[in-house]
């Protein structure tokens, strides 16, 4: 009696170390405070009482970096806001070598977001913005790569620029367009069989300068 009263015993011990993981985490296993192995998916045993585990989530995790103010090369204040893709490739190194690597991998994005822009003019900002991301996406990746994180891709989504400069701009634009306008009736005035109908309804065609110069001087408007 007392043989099978010990025999449960052992039974219910060794039972209850019996584990099950999800294919999409792992475990890292400690014993007696150093690392043994990692395990998963599927069943594993865990020692009881002399082993201890942690989980690690591996699917692609999604992270939106918080609008920051950056100051580019030359010298405009814009606001940037970023997504980053990541996941744990390494359980072990996510675990053994970063306090918190979720933490890890957004301050230090968040730094090389700040640090990179403030490289370029606002042009090349808003230009490459491809070329950009891709550097950046590169430059975290060195970093985290010793956490056992891949970055899968980086994406510098908004980029909001001074509302001062904006209307510089729109002011510009106008500007130039109306010094093209003026250009071509100055070039179309000269012409003889060219009446005033006619430079009325260039102004009203839904055509570029350019276009508007091609169709005024083809054969077909005389």
């Amino acid at each position: 009696m007392e043989l099978l009263i010990n025999l449960g015993i052992v039974t219910a011990v060794l039972l209850s170390g019996v584990r099950i993981i999800q294919d999409n985490q792992r475990v890292v296993v400690y014993r007696f405070g150093k690392f043994r192995a990692v395990k998963g998916p599927g069943i594993y045993w865990l020692f009881p009482f002399f082993e201890r585990q942690k989980h690690v989530d591996i699917r692609t995790k999604t992270i939106e970096l918080r609008q920051q103010a950056i100051f580019t090369k030359d010298g405009i204040s814009i606001k940037v806001k970023a997504v980053l893709w990541y996941k744990i490739v390494e359980p072990k190194n996510a675990i053994t070598k970063v306090f918190d690597y979720n933490m890890a991998v957004y301050q230090y994005s968040r730094t090389a977001i700040r640090n990179a822009i403030g490289t370029f003019m606002l042009d090349e900002v808003l230009m490459n913005r491809a070329g950009i991301n891709e550097s950046l996406r590169l430059n975290i990746q060195h970093a985290a790569e010793p956490w056992g994180v891949l970055i899968e891709l980086l994406d510098v989504k908004e980029i909001e620029i001074p509302e001062e400069l904006q209307k510089t701009w729109t002011i510009n634009s106008i500007s130039q367009q109306t010094k093209k306008d003026n250009d071509m009736r100055r070039e179309l005035k000269p012409k003889t069989g060219r009446s005033n109908y006619l430079l009325k309804e260039m102004e009203r065609l839904p055509a570029t300068p350019k276009v508007k110069r091609e169709l005024l001087t083809s054969d077909h408007w005389y």
